[in-house]
């Protein structure tokens, strides 16, 4: 098997009346979380035994052709302990092990893959070997069930197209037997594919009058010996209203070595040691079909990085990420601005202000991963021009020297003039102030030195942070 980053990626297969299975790519698992294997089932699957889950209710659509008597040909509606000649499935449908391209549909709430199975009206709990119990089928649920008055209606259809095929049996207000005023209205799904059966049950009334009104609902499979029921639902009396239940395959088991360690398409694993695992099938038309998974022990990995600056600026927006993670081969980057890049030392440039969370997701060789996230701040900050030259002649050009500045606070501003040797020659509070070269603005006596440093002090205002400045100014005589 090819190794992936924890994925499954699942070659496709023609579709065949037997079963292709794919256990997954081989995968490791990281700080001790455990795995999830998945197999993929691929043509016509066994279905050697059935769970149930309850769903909810949403049946297929109330439509299709009437069902008829096999013998007399008449319709359901006029019939009682009816059974059909054998009607198409529409696809291949695994049902116990077994492939089955027809059924027959019974008025009494059951479908039978085996042709003269009893019609007996009584509910028998299953599984069963008595000659009067059908066999072969779904129960859905089996009770006496009257249509023979002309009220109510079996339908059957096939819907949808390959591989997600429906077959679809209704019973739509049919009336229960000494109960005529009580209609059932009730589904049986065969899916395609997957062979899960879907049950919707409308309306399931009582009538305890007659027999007990008990019902069946599960599957008897075709010798007798073997049946799987819903819970409470094998010869009781019961009801139900907007039911949906599933009526789920068994199809993968798992083993580990030779055991048996689960059952269904997915299985979660947490070995200590690197181990393998074996995911098995038994195909429809007979056989197995198996495939095997290995989930090795992977080296830890801990994902860390070093964004530079870590606060940008807009007017440099650039913001480098230099990868700090030990082990890594590959990188997947999200600068939360909705860039991305798969480099190992990338850059981003941010277009708006805001707070960015900026992730890596760092992996190793053997497959493991781990994600750092940290939050780059990207400012739309103050402006501030300051010349580095002054000409104070009185030519009324460029006689004085000054700051200007956008995006900040008049107040806690100070500037400060320096000589060479430290001798302050400048103070001022006020941003739109003016040094004229002269000592403390005080006297028209242009100072003799030409070269002298500036600081600046002052606080922005969109956040309030403090900023200093120093530089060099020069006079111009």
């Amino acid at each position: 098997m090819k190794k992936a980053l924890i994925c499954f990626f699942i070659a496709v297969l023609p579709a065949l009346a037997s079963a292709q299975i794919n256990a997954g790519n081989d995968t490791a698992m990281c700080d001790g979380a455990p795995v999830q294997l998945n197999a993929i089932v691929k043509g016509v699957a066994g279905t050697t035994s059935y769970s149930f889950k309850q769903i909810p209710y949403t049946p297929e659509p109330f439509a299709g052709t009437m069902a008829t008597e096999a013998i007399t040909n008449k319709p359901f509606n006029y019939c009682d302990d009816c059974l059909t000649d054998s009607i198409s499935i529409g696809f291949t449908f695994c049902f116990l092990g077994k492939p089955h391209d027809y059924l027959y549909i019974a008025s009494n709430g059951w479908v039978s893959f085996t042709k003269g199975q009893p019609t007996n009206y009584t509910s028998a709990a299953i599984p069963s070997t008595n000659a009067s119990v059908p066999k072969d089928c779904i129960m859905g649920p089996w009770q006496d069930w009257a249509p023979d008055n002309g009220v109510g209606q079996v339908l059957y259809q096939t819907t949808g197209s390959q591989p997600n095929r429906k077959c679809v049996i209704t019973w739509l207000g049919v009336p229960l037997f000494q109960c005529t005023a009580n209609l059932g209205t009730f589904q049986v799904v065969l899916n395609e594919t997957s062979n899960k059966i879907e049950n919707y049950i409308q309306t399931k009334p009582p009538c305890t009058s007659w027999q007990g009104g008990t019902a069946t609902q599960g599957v008897h499979d075709a010798t007798g010996t073997i049946a799987y029921v819903v819970p409470g639902r094998n010869s009781v009396a019961w009801t139900a209203s907007n039911e949906g239940w599933e009526f789920i395959p068994s199809g993968v088991t798992w083993y580990q070595g030779s055991t048996n360690i689960g059952v269904g398409n997915s299985i979660t694993v947490s070995p200590t040691t690197t181990t393998s695992y074996i995911a098995e099938v038994t195909m429809c038309s007979g056989g197995k079909a198996r495939d095997t998974v290995i989930v090795k022990i992977g080296a830890p990995i801990t994902a860390n990085f070093i964004a530079s600056p870590p606060v940008v600026s807009l007017f440099d927006p650039i913001c480098t990420f230099t990868d700090q993670t030990g082990g890594a081969v590959q990188w997947g980057w999200d600068f939360g601005d909705g860039n991305t890049s798969i480099l190992q030392n990338p850059q981003n440039t941010y277009a708006n202000e805001g707070e960015y969370p900026a992730r890596l997701i760092a992996c190793n060789s053997d497959g493991c991963c781990d994600t750092s996230t940290k939050t780059i701040m990207v400012r739309d900050e103050y402006t501030m021009y300051v010349p580095n030259s002054f000409s104070p002649n009185g030519d009324g050009l460029n006689d004085v020297f000054f700051v200007k500045a956008t995006g900040i606070k008049k107040e806690n501003f100070e500037m400060r003039v320096f000589t060479r040797w430290g001798q302050q020659v400048f103070v001022s509070q006020d941003p739109t102030d003016v040094w004229k070269g002269t000592l403390e603005n005080m006297n028209e006596q242009i100072m003799q030195s030409t070269v002298f440093v500036y600081t600046l002090r002052f606080y922005d205002a969109k956040f309030g942070e403090e900023h200093k400045m120093m530089g060099h100014v020069n006079i111009i005589k």
